[in-house]
């Protein structure tokens, strides 16, 4: 061994990096930011201009990765398939078969391509293995896949390190094969950094991409662990600071993070109803009666104050035999089942004679010419803030600019379809890069924007886009957008500024929905059994806030 292999062979004798790491300042606090590909190789070269040697940073990958393995699976008992590519991410991936071979434990490491390819560090560690007569087999092509094949069968854990972050485009030949033998293994696999087969930068799958137990994120957290299709292959999440020191990733340029709700205030204990916030909800047509109701009445169940509804006599009769504790107010019909723009002066009178701090506006309120037009000339003329949904939202197809021209604060909440429909992106656009289209969007327009779906995004007029890692599938029901309505007036309502608002209405959202399922399972959860957890997931979030966001953050290690 030269000089080098030997440094590196005592670096993976030691029981902790954590010296390592406070030598090069990384004991600060980790932020969950999230990136693309580009945002993780800036991070690189921040790093190497500081001085930090990537030999550092691949040495601690593959530590993160066998803590995760170690923690997982009783080593002594597992036999361990690494699975290498001829990149970085495959370096991590030998790095970590060094650790486990001077560990004594049972591995086999296959190359997937040709080692020549190798880079500094990851031939460094190809040169150690080799020197140390660990078993090291190239699979160059689909002769050798009979080959791999038997070390498939062989093994009990697979470490996948195939394919890195910079993914782009199709996985197809020999490599697809390979992906398409590891999941046909059905044996455990942990992911070096991502799933081999999803980009790391727009969460795509290419072609073929390998179905996770765990993955171990590097440095920060991808699009591709976070955003779904791609979060769907990552099995347990967590995250590894390696040695960047967080001056390094205050310098990113990306602006996403996990979203971490805030603290709520202590209830004022001479508080009355209207010091906790005064809604009103404007909605409803005929044959539309829940979703206004489910907005006013979430309101109240999150926490909210004074709640009022300004709807049809019709709908109002029906969502009173529910909801008596709403004040109602009945407004005339337009003769065609929706809201007459005779009512304007009406509900303006209201929102100043009550008193109303957020005005919801739109859910279930049709699209008829006058309620549309009724709506249009609402949010203009008001200047409380505006939470713009359902039908509601169709008001700017024509008109986007009343967005940013008007005085009060605005929330719209679109659906991947109606973001869509209303901002006139097509469906294909928003394959791979809603974050950075629902960013630029909430900036043009100076307003938030909560893009609802699995894992829901939060932009914010500033720019910033907070990725909410609450909620469940059984949540894709009727009317769950609109008791996410309420649940944002209410935590405005409490006395958080909207930006915090946003953010913990959109969380304590989810976690109400994953207290229903955990309770009721997701098949057949209704809207109503999320608005009914609303309670319980405020109190939780009251009285033992870190521990209900830990539950929802990639554990970190090393």
């Amino acid at each position: 061994m030269d000089l080098d292999e030997i440094i590196i062979f005592k670096m993976f004798c030691w029981d902790s990096m954590d010296r390592l790491v406070e030598v090069l300042g990384g004991n600060g606090i980790l932020k969950y930011l999230v990136g693309t590909s580009e945002d993780a190789a800036q991070l690189d070269r921040l790093a190497a201009e500081a001085g930090i040697d990537p030999l550092i940073l691949m040495d601690n990958a593959a530590l993160a990765v066998f803590r995760v393995l170690r923690s997982n699976f009783d080593l002594d008992r597992e036999r361990v398939l690494i699975l290498a590519g001829t990149g970085n991410n495959g370096g991590d991936a030998l790095g970590t078969g060094l650790k486990l071979f001077v560990e004594g434990y049972d591995v086999k490491i296959c190359i997937v391509g040709d080692p020549g390819r190798y880079g500094y560090p990851a031939e460094r560690y190809y040169r150690v293995l080799v020197s140390l007569d660990a078993e090291v087999t190239p699979i160059l092509g689909r002769p050798d896949l009979p080959r791999l094949r038997e070390y498939l069968e062989w093994s009990t854990v697979i470490v996948d390190g195939i394919f890195g972050t910079g993914l782009n485009r199709e996985v197809e030949g020999f490599y697809r094969e390979v992906i398409k033998m590891v999941n046909a293994s059905k044996k455990p696999v942990v992911s070096v950094d991502i799933p081999s087969g999803v980009g790391g930068g727009d969460a795509k799958i290419y072609g073929e991409a390998v179905r996770a137990s765990y993955t171990v994120a590097l440095g920060i957290l991808k699009i591709g662990n976070i955003i779904y299709p791609g979060a769907e292959y990552n099995g347990r999440l967590y995250i590894t600071r390696l040695a960047y020191p967080s001056s390094l990733l205050r310098q990113l340029e990306t602006r996403t993070y996990l979203n971490i709700p805030i603290e709520i205030k202590p209830r004022k204990e001479s508080g009355h109803k209207g010091e906790f916030g005064k809604l009103l909800t404007v909605g409803g047509a005929a044959n539309y009666y829940g979703a206004p109701l489910l907005s006013t009445y979430a309101f109240l169940k999150a926490g909210g104050g004074y709640a009022r509804l300004a709807s049809l006599p019709e709908v109002i009769r029906v969502a009173a035999s529910r909801a008596p504790e709403i004040v109602y107010h009945p407004l005339e019909d337009d003769g065609r089942g929706g809201l007459s723009t005779a009512n304007i002066d009406h509900i303006l009178e209201i929102i100043r004679d009550a008193g109303i701090d957020i005005l919801i506006l739109g859910p279930g309120l049709g699209r008829s010419g006058e309620s549309q037009e009724l709506a249009r000339e609402l949010f203009k003329k008001v200047d409380i803030p505006v939470i713009l949904d359902g039908d509601g939202l169709y008001i700017l197809r024509e008109e986007p600019e009343i967005v940013k021209n008007r005085g009060g604060e605005t929330v719209l909440t679109p659906h991947r379809a109606e973001f869509s429909k209303i901002f006139r992106v097509s469906m294909e656009m928003l394959e791979g890069s809603a974050v950075e289209m629902v960013r630029e969007i909430a900036q043009e327009n100076r307003c938030y924007i909560v893009y609802k779906g699995a894992h829901t995004q939060i932009a914010t007029p500033d720019g910033e886009v907070f990725i909410n890692m609450s909620g469940n599938p059984g949540m894709a029901t009727a009317g769950s957008g609109d008791v996410l309505n309420g649940v944002i007036a209410a935590m405005y309502g409490l006395g958080l500024r909207m930006r915090d608002a946003v953010k913990n209405g959109v969380f304590i959202h989810g976690l109400a929905g994953d207290l229903a399922a955990e309770e009721l399972g997701m098949d057949g959860m209704t809207s109503w059994d999320i608005l009914e957890k609303l309670p319980k997931a405020v109190k939780m979030l009251r009285e033992s806030r870190e521990e209900v966001v830990e539950r929802y953050l990639p554990e970190v290690v090393l």
